[in-house]
């Protein structure tokens, strides 16, 4: 039988761990508290308020803007009082001006 060498087995160990850190990545960056879904914005509301909407989507505190917003989208459009449901991650980023 062949040696692999060093350096292949170790390249080859090298990109099975990044594959596994890359597959992890959106669950391990959705804990991180910079990208909680702190803000919301609810337009075309006649007859429910957003702590019903907020509710009825499953969007806690906890809730992430690398979570899956489709099943919030499906959550909402089982409401019988919601006709159509869009979820929209935006983000806002405002810097300060410069005191010069």
């Amino acid at each position: 039988m062949s040696r692999i060498p060093f350096r292949v087995a170790l390249l080859l160990a090298l990109g099975w761990t990044l594959s596994l850190a890359a597959d992890r990545a959106p669950e391990a960056l959705a804990r991180v508290p910079v990208f909680r879904a702190r803000n919301h914005e609810f337009h075309g509301l006649r007859f429910l308020t957003s702590q019903t909407i907020l509710r009825t989507a499953g969007i806690g505190p906890d809730a992430s803007l690398w979570d899956d917003p489709h099943a919030w989208e499906e959550r909402l459009e089982r409401h019988p009082l919601v006709q159509e449901a869009h979820v929209l991650s935006l983000i806002h980023i405002s810097e300060p001006t410069r005191p010069y």
